[in-house]
């Protein structure tokens, strides 16, 4: 027997663990225990803790490959057809002038005819065998296009029932062009989660997310946060942060907490494109991003919001990677990142033109398909890999070497957490 690669000794508050990252195990033992485990003799371990520790993949067989487990289970589910994920933006247009935006905010609506080629394409995806569909509609901003959603889902619903597919809907939205009108018609589109952005309280989110007019936008998006939960519509509220914005995370976290009743994801300001803001001395790393997390966690927790989930293990870290997984913009070209959208240079294809056939091995599809983060020392030493597993792939290939997911820096914030409290209870 060895032991797994993936197991880390952990001393916390002088209680004493091994964890696993391949299986998202863990389990506590005494400090005789971690002190031999320390020093690799298993030969003086009770055969009682063997036991658990072979249960729980911390002991395993002297012949077992867990770098080519991993492999393996990558490259499985990289070619799995059980759920299909399609993102659309009927058009790049939006009503906003964000600061940070990395998308051209131009270009056509699609048109009737194309929303045929579409439907005529998604319908092609869905007889290879999908069981299941996520659409996430997507922009620039596309509650200018409802009326296109609204005919497109009237096509799509009933063509999931007849073919027998899970279908289910969700849109990322500005959320200032919702009405009362168009929330009563979300449900029946299947349309039941909206992802809206507060960056911050008025004063600074008037700023970053403003209308193309540069009049202030906070104030009614609220409002429509508001009517649409009292219409059963699940909202989640992403906060973009950079270091412009940092000082005011606590004061939109607690209006939204107080005000909303719901919780606050922060997300990353990144310079994606060439688009984005050229000042990168106004981006966190993900050291940083790492430690701003902490701290919100903690301050979330005191209001009853409990970020408390223990690091999961993995199969592939993006569906980008994954065959049945498209992003398709106004000029019907197909994509596998929604970072790319609107740059035609790299597309997969149009809709009209996929590569049924050959789709693993088309140029664009290759570069996300043959991308993984077993070609990379650093990956393959990592003791946390199974729960990284290299990282954002768009990052990846842009520069040309993986990047480091925040559970490199913040692993013992979240795993003690969570392993204290687990215990805490058990001895309830």
């Amino acid at each position: 027997m060895k032991f797994s690669n993936y197991n880390i000794l952990k001393n916390y508050d002088n209680r004493y663990y091994i964890i696993n990252t391949f299986h998202s195990t863990f389990l506590e033992i005494s400090e005789e225990e971690y002190n031999l485990l320390l020093n690799n003799n298993f030969i003086d371990l009770s055969s009682s803790l063997k036991s658990k520790l072979q249960n729980f993949g911390m002991l395993i067989d002297e012949t077992t490959d867990e770098l080519q487990q991993l492999k393996t289970r990558y490259f499985e589910e990289q070619l799995r057809k059980d759920h299909l994920t399609i993102t659309i933006a009927p058009s790049l247009r939006c009503n906003f002038a964000c600061s940070y935006c990395y998308e051209n905010r131009y270009g056509k609506i699609i048109s009737e005819e194309d929303q045929s080629k579409i439907l005529a394409f998604i319908e092609k995806q869905l007889n290879l065998g999908y069981k299941s569909f996520d659409l996430i509609w997507f922009g620039g901003e596309p509650l200018l296009t409802f009326d296109i959603i609204k005919n497109m889902s009237n096509k799509i619903i009933p063509l999931c029932d007849k073919l027998n597919v899970d279908y289910n809907a969700y849109m990322t939205t500005n959320g200032y062009l919702l009405t009362e009108n168009i929330i009563k018609q979300l449900k029946k589109l299947k349309i039941n989660q909206l992802f809206i952005t507060l960056d911050g309280l008025a004063s600074v989110h008037d700023m970053r997310r403003c209308q193309i007019d540069g009049s202030g936008t906070f104030n009614r998006i609220v409002s429509n946060i508001i009517l649409a939960k009292k219409n059963d519509i699940d909202v989640v509220i992403r906060m973009n942060i950079d270091k412009n914005n940092e000082k005011d995370i606590e004061n939109l976290r607690n209006f939204v907490t107080n005000n909303l009743k719901l919780p606050v994801y922060l997300g990353l300001v990144r310079q994606y494109t060439d688009s984005c803001c050229g000042d990168e001395s106004i981006y966190f790393t993900k050291k940083e991003y790492a430690e701003i997390l902490n701290d919100f966690y903690k301050a979330q927790e005191n209001d009853g919001i409990v970020n408390n989930n223990f690091p999961r293990q993995l199969p592939i870290y993006c569906r980008a990677c994954k065959v049945g997984t498209f992003v398709i913009d106004s000029d019907l070209n197909v994509f596998k990142c929604e970072n790319n959208i609107g740059r035609s240079e790299k597309r997969i294809s149009t809709v009209e033109d996929y590569p049924f056939n050959n789709e693993i091995n088309n140029s664009q599809n290759k570069e996300f398909y043959d991308w993984n983060p077993f070609e990379y020392s650093q990956c393959c030493d990592c003791k946390i890999m199974p729960i990284c597993m290299g990282g954002c792939p768009y990052i990846g290939i842009r520069d040309s070497i993986p990047e480091c997911e925040i559970y490199k820096y913040n692993f013992d914030n979240v795993v003690k957490k969570y392993v204290l409290s687990r215990y805490s209870k058990s001895n309830n």
